[in-house]
């Protein structure tokens, strides 16, 4: 799980990118269909790893977090992707390459079908953006 300034500060800018459904933040009912039945976009954040970043000033040294924010579409299964691709490109371009705060955001994958889900009801489809998060002491 990221650090929480990663999570707010990812978790706000989706909130101000993405207006197409509700969105589903970490544990929150992830993994588990949609209830209603529709389109939902989950985020996650998988991996994340700190190492030191400099040495030799104690209290003061630099400690670098590297991992990844996840974002699950799920669509309805038979639904198609038309117009869908286009949001998640819209999407990926909102956080690649950005700086949010303190956060350093990187390269977004392209996003990559699985599924469909275990009821049948859904495929997803999914994306990863890396980031970077420098913290003192």
């Amino acid at each position: 799980m990221a650090s929480a300034p990663v999570m707010v500060a990812v978790r706000d800018r989706l909130s101000a990118s993405w207006s197409h459904t509700p969105i589903r933040l970490p544990n929150d009912a992830a993994g588990t269909p949609p209830a209603d039945g529709s389109a939902l976009l989950e985020l996650e954040f998988p991996v994340g790893d700190e190492e030191q970043a400099s040495i030799g000033s104690p209290g003061a040294d630099i400690w670098r977090e590297t991992g990844a924010a996840r974002f699950i579409l799920w669509l309805p299964a038979g639904a198609g992707t038309e117009g869908w691709d286009a949001r998640l490109d819209d999407l990926r371009r909102a956080f690649r390459g950005k700086v949010l705060g303190e956060i350093r955001m990187q390269a977004a994958t392209p996003p990559i079908p699985f599924g469909p889900d275990d009821t049948g009801a859904f495929n997803l489809f999914s994306f990863s953006v890396a980031y970077e998060f420098d913290l003192v002491g």
